[in-house]
């Protein structure tokens, strides 16, 4: 299948996408919403799979970098949340404006809760394992970095106090390379998927998990918004994983959902 490396504009940037085509004529088109820091690193596998599953069965995929994330242009340190739900807008109208039939928007963790955040005219919208609480968010990066801290130095160089305490104070720090800067860290604390309203789109909530049955989070979340459509996918979590990782029960189940909306079922 063609994957065509595109340029999309947003706020004044041309972003940089991975367009993937079908062979014969198109059933509609899927954007992806990247997560964020590391965790879109450790992910880029299982979401071009998805990608290619999805282009073999006659969607058309859009794959995308934020501003400042990737390989667009500038850095992360100029941007935050609202800049990179403009930018799923404007990758939604790039496909709108290219691809025939409904659209759909997929994401993952930070880019899922963008996906169901974003004001955008899609049919679905695909929600692996979203980021429901911002602040929990944050502070799981930040305890990464003092593990990392530990591991190489023998002691953590700083404290998780010290470091909100700068954040608090106007300035950027460090996480294994990824800027957070104040405006970052605010936008992101002030996510709170509960009490976010509901969208009109049909919404699939994927839980994917080590365990059998659903995880607390995700249960509060479906509780809060049972128009969420809840699955479990039991497979380990991939995206703080070192090294290459395979998802096979996720893009099944995702994929067999997705057929399902479209109202086509391709051998």
């Amino acid at each position: 299948m063609p994957e065509d490396q595109i340029a999309i504009s947003s706020g004044g940037c041309e972003l940089y996408g991975m367009l993937h085509r079908p062979s014969g004529s198109s059933r509609g088109g899927i954007v992806f919403a990247n997560p964020i820091f590391e965790e879109h690193k450790s992910s880029q596998r299982v979401m071009v799979n998805m990608a290619r599953i999805l282009c073999d069965n006659g969607f058309t995929v859009l794959r995308f970098d934020y501003r400042g994330c990737g390989d667009s242009p500038g850095s992360q340190k100029d941007f935050s949340i609202p800049d990179w739900l403009a930018d799923i807008r404007s990758a939604i109208e790039f496909v709108q404006g290219t691809v025939p039939g409904p659209i759909g928007l997929l994401g993952l963790r930070i880019g899922a809760s963008l996906a169901l955040a974003a004001s955008v005219e899609v049919v679905y919208r695909v929600l692996w394992e979203p980021v429901i609480s911002g602040s929990d968010f944050i502070e799981q990066e930040l305890r990464r970095k003092l593990m990392k801290e530990m591991m190489t130095f023998g002691k953590s160089r700083t404290s998780r106090a010290e470091l909100i305490a700068e954040l608090k104070s106007g300035r950027t720090i460090d996480l294994a390379g990824y800027p957070l800067t104040p405006s970052l860290y605010h936008d992101i604390c002030n996510m709170d998927l509960l009490k976010h309203a509901d969208t009109n789109s049909s919404c699939l909530l994927v839980n994917i998990t080590h365990r059998q049955k659903e995880t607390k989070e995700m249960t509060q979340l479906h509780d809060a918004k049972p128009s969420l459509e809840l699955k479990v996918v039991t497979e380990q979590p991939f995206w703080n994983l070192i090294g290459l990782a395979d998802r096979p029960g996720l893009l099944d189940v995702t994929g067999k959902w997705i057929d399902g909306k479209t109202g086509i079922i391709r051998e």
